[in-house]
């Protein structure tokens, strides 16, 4: 239990939802209280041992670098895949690692991130990729597809299936996409990791675009995230216009107003409104007033006589 406590309260930054906040101090709570009623440890010791496994436990973002595509994993299926047979160069990918015994962590995560998927308007398969990598190399693809199958069913869109993948694979792959991403994480004595919640957004190309931590995101960060993961491929010119007027906040984790696209926006329109109107009035200037033929009417019957 106490193990379990410190998988939930691994260090992230960014800004944590209040769900997310409030889970992860009730489980601190109740397994700090069982944990000392059971073996008589000490609150000192418990907060020591607490820091000690959490030492390392971070994210370095390391935006713009390149994942190695040529590392190899096993899917749900049972088939030897490379990251780059889920790169097509036309969908973003959503990576997360996360492992399917983790105590409480991981499925919080997944489920929320489930949860969210359901409010929006972008799907896997069709839009996006969802690479979900297991930090236990001795996760068989059984356990893998079981897992996905359990999402898969809470998302309740059974014809995205191929847009999801479970990979499991060996510590040295596994370790290789971590540091990458700059994604650290610590295996404890029992088997169970201590691991920041992150997801990471990637473009079709397989570069690291966007970072979003906690175990809660909203849709709409979501689908701003992939927007940008995709580089304007997914959404409609609207979409990716509304885009354009915002950038990611990273002390928030929300995308907030691009002040500085919006005054060279509100600039060119105003040349323009000014174009429209001076033009013509410029135009009629240069070219002068048009010349009639101002000789008089001649009366036809006086000119008969």
């Amino acid at each position: 239990m106490f193990n379990n406590a410190v998988a939930i309260t691994s260090r992230f930054r960014g800004r944590p939802s209040q769900f997310g906040e409030w889970l992860g101090r009730l489980v601190v709570v109740v397994a700090a209280a069982l944990v000392v009623a059971s073996s008589g440890v000490s609150y000192g010791q418990m907060k020591k041992q607490i820091i000690d496994d959490q030492a390392g436990v971070e994210v370095i973002e390391r935006a713009g670098v390149d994942l190695p595509l040529d590392a190899g994993f096993t899917n749900d299926r049972g088939n030897r895949k490379q990251l780059f047979d889920l790169f097509d160069g036309t969908r973003p990918v959503l990576l997360s690692l996360n492992y399917s015994d983790c105590p409480m962590l991981c499925s919080v995560q997944f489920q929320n991130l489930t949860n969210t998927l359901k409010q929006m308007g972008f799907r896997p398969k069709e839009d996006f990729q969802i690479v979900s990598i297991s930090l236990d190399p001795t996760e068989s693809p059984a356990k893998a597809r079981e897992t996905k199958s359990k999402y898969l069913a809470l998302y309740d869109r059974p014809e995205t299936a191929d847009g999801w993948h479970f990979l499991v694979g060996e510590s040295s792959e596994i370790r290789r996409i971590a540091d990458t991403i700059g994604f650290r994480y610590k295996r404890l004595p029992n088997g169970h990791y201590v691991h920041p919640p992150l997801i990471v957004l990637c473009s079709p190309g397989g570069k690291v675009v966007r970072y979003i931590h906690g175990l809660e995101v909203e849709a709409g960060v979501l689908d701003q995230a992939l927007i940008e993961a995709a580089e304007g491929k997914i959404g409609s010119p609207i979409n990716r216009f509304l885009f354009a007027c915002y950038q990611f906040n990273t002390s928030t984790g929300h995308y907030t107003p691009n002040a500085m696209f919006l005054m060279k926006l509100g600039g060119a329109v105003t040349v323009v409104a000014l174009a429209a109107c001076l033009i013509p009035y410029w135009f009629r200037r240069t070219v002068g007033p048009i010349k009639t033929d101002e000789r008089p009417l001649i009366d036809l019957e006086t000119e008969q006589a």
